[in-house]
């Protein structure tokens, strides 16, 4: 099944826009037939392999989405967009571990201002792709307990993300948000409508 699966246009379009900067062979790989019926961003990886760069799909529930999601990050990367380094130590290796994760998770936040926008004018952000990304956020994060607890940073930069891909509203999405992360949602919201009004 996998082996049959067809990208559509658009994602051949962005292929070809690899294959333009990257001087080497360029092809997405589809791994099993798996289907979660989530969308999540760990449901695909680049890999480098010389002068071979694999997009490599473990998940096939919106496999063009998934593709060019990866796609678009390989674009920005290859055409100069800033990367992101951990040069400083805490000395503390599970610190460390964790601020790197964050970090990058914020990073990609940022870059998803420009891939988010870019999907949605291809019509690649449907209502379909919608909900199966949130129900991938309800995989990654759990309800809140009433209280702080030690996976409320992580809700937070979900969140966050989420907001970039529904809108500042949350959409259709706004009471799923509400009722099961209350602090992190409101948080989210706060710091993603400070930074709006900043840049504008």
């Amino acid at each position: 099944m996998a082996d049959e699966l067809q990208l559509n246009s658009t994602s051949q379009n962005l292929l070809n826009q690899v294959a333009h900067y990257f001087q080497g062979d360029v092809q997405v790989q589809f791994i099993g037939t798996f289907k979660s019926g989530t969308v999540r961003h760990d449901q695909a990886q680049v890999i480098q392999n010389g002068q071979q760069l694999l997009v490599q799909v473990s998940d096939l529930t919106a496999p063009d989405f998934v593709v060019t999601h990866e796609i678009l990050h390989l674009l920005m990367t290859l055409r100069g967009f800033p990367k992101i380094y951990f040069p400083l130590t805490t000395d503390d290796h599970q610190l460390d571990n964790q601020l790197q994760y964050f970090g990058t998770e914020l990073f990609d936040i940022i870059l998803h201002l420009v891939v988010y926008p870019e999907q949605r004018r291809h019509g690649l952000i449907t209502p379909e792709i919608e909900a199966a990304y949130v129900r991938g956020v309800r995989q990654l994060i759990t309800p809140e307990i009433g209280k702080l607890d030690n996976e409320m940073i992580k809700r937070l930069v979900v969140i966050i993300d989420a907001l970039v891909l529904l809108g500042p509203t949350l959409g259709d999405y706004r009471s799923v948000f509400e009722q099961n992360f209350p602090m992190a949602t409101a948080a989210a919201q706060h710091l993603y409508q400070k930074n709006h009004s900043e840049t504008n």
